[in-house]
């Protein structure tokens, strides 16, 4: 069965799952490694964005704004919304 998230449900109107990945902030005043900033990049493409796995809400800052060339602005919710009906993780197997 899929764990859903209640207050993701609560946001979006849709059950979203939770994410795997770990939602630990990362202080905006330390410096990140280049590799480790390229280790962080694939996990939230792999297993945050809605499209390779679920969307995982607590990847994206509150102000996030998806814009793209024919779809957008969508805010957090938006996005989230979208990418959950759309269901592109669950319809597709793809490889980021």
């Amino acid at each position: 069965p899929r764990r859903t998230s209640q207050c993701a449900m609560r946001m979006v109107g849709v059950p979203i799952r939770l994410c795997s990945m770990s939602t630990q902030p990362i202080a905006q005043t330390e410096a990140i490694a280049e590799s480790r900033l390229i280790e962080l990049a694939k996990q939230f493409l792999d297993q945050g964005t809605g499209y390779y796995s679920p969307v995982c809400p607590a990847l994206l800052a509150e102000e996030f704004v998806f814009r793209g060339g024919v779809v957008g602005p969508l805010n957090k919710e938006d996005y989230c919304q979208t990418m959950t009906r759309l269901g592109i993780a669950d319809a597709f197997r793809l490889n980021s």
